[in-house]
């Protein structure tokens, strides 16, 4: 096994450093991009019947939990 030089071992704290900068920027990047898709997501609009139907369906729920 080749052993590293005194050189190339003193440029690994750099090479470190630059390699988790770079990890850094890239997960900023991917979380703005994210927050872009997550904003411009269609959102559901809420209408009576639909909130009268999500009601029913909590009643129902609840009362299968009371027979049991």
């Amino acid at each position: 096994m080749i052993e590293p030089s005194d050189v190339e071992r003193a440029a690994w704290p750099d090479t470190t450093r630059a390699y988790v900068e770079a990890l850094e920027e890239e997960n900023r990047d991917l979380q703005l991009a994210l927050q872009v898709m997550i904003d411009s997501a269609p959102r559901p609009i809420l209408t009576p019947s639909h909130v009268s139907e999500a009601e029913v369906r909590l009643e129902r729920m609840e009362k299968g939990r009371n027979r049991e």
